[in-house]
Formats: C-alpha cells, structure tokens, sequence
C-alpha cells in the first residue's frame, strides 16, 4: 500500500506538500484558528463565522478531493476500520481538544506564527503516534471485533445523484445558510 497521498514521488511530492502546508497555515492564520479562544468558540457553536469557514472548507474539499482522486492527483490510503476503534479514536481525539483547547492542525500553525507556549500540545501530539502502537498492541484484538467497515471508493458517476460527495457539499451549503441566520455573525457581541 502506498502512504503517500499525493500521486508524486521525491523533490516533486515534497515541494507540492510545501506548498499545500504553506497555504493551509496562511488559511488557518487568516480564519483566526490559531487562537484557542476561537478554536473554543467554533466547537461551543458561537462563532457563526468559523463554523461557516470550517464548512465551507468541508464543502470545497470534498469536491476537490474527489476529483483530484479520479484523475490521479491523489491517492486514496484505506485501512481497514472497525466501529468500535472509530469511537474509541473520536472520543481521545475530543479530550485532546477540551484538553488543548486547540485542533492539531491549528496548533501547528499557532506554533509556526509565534506562539511557543503551544510546544506542550505539539510534544503532546508526537507522543501520541507511539502511545497508539503501544496501545494497538495491547488492546487491539476486542476493538477489532466484527466486520470492519466498507473501504472507500469513489463513484463511478461525477455528477449523479448517487454521489455522496454532491450530498455532502450540498449539505454543508444548507448547513452554512441556517448558521448564517441562526448565529452573529459580529464575534464582539457575544
């Protein structure tokens, strides 16, 4: 199995991943989610604004990605998943958050836009790749049980109905206009 996702190999793969990683913490800087307090704000649901930010990211992406998939840009790494272990993953991934108080992509760019007292969170994320191979080795075996989800693949039709990608973006779009009327939009009033 490939672990790269991006269908470029060497100097050429390492300079696009560059590339992409400098655009994403520009994007993150200038969405003001390298601040804990927004961060804490897009996940308490009170900033109309990150959330729109976050789904319309949600949305493009998803678009994009797709696409990029079926012409050969990027590569699709499945592995094989299981619902338990899904949970379990969402429920440590929500303590590390409540914990942080900041999204790991997000403390990255925080780190990276001068704000060193997040050096804890990224020490705090490094040691979490070992602390899974531990815990996989150990208790692997009970939150494998059962049959493991479908692998993903991408539809044969771009623009039918079937598509989940268009339900996701469509969605995200429906999402996006109910913030926008539900939620301020001006962060000072709250």
């Amino acid at each position: 199995m490939n672990t790269q996702p991006l269908a470029l190999d060497g100097n050429s793969g390492l300079g696009v991943a560059i590339i992409l990683g400098l655009i994403l913490g520009f994007t993150l800087v200038k969405a003001d989610f390298t601040w804990e307090k927004s961060c804490v704000r897009f996940f308490t649901l009170k900033s109309g604004r990150l959330i729109k930010i976050a789904l319309m990211t949600v949305a493009f992406a998803t678009v994009g990605f797709y696409f990029a998939a079926r012409y050969g840009l990027v590569h699709i790494n499945a592995v094989p998943t299981y619902l338990y272990s899904v949970i379990l993953g969402g429920v440590l991934s929500g303590i590390g958050f409540a914990a942080a108080g900041i999204m790991p992509a997000s403390a990255i760019a925080s780190f990276g836009a001068g704000r060193l007292y997040l050096i804890w969170t990224l020490i705090g994320m490094f040691l979490a790749v070992p602390a899974k191979r531990i815990f996989e080795k150990i208790v692997a075996p009970p939150w494998n049980w059962g049959k493991a989800m479908p692998e993903p693949a991408l539809a044969q039709e771009a623009f039918g109905l079937t598509n989940i990608v268009w339900i996701i973006a469509v969605g995200a779009v429906v999402v996006i206009t109910i913030v926008q009327v539900l939620l301020p939009e001006n962060e000072d009033k709250q």
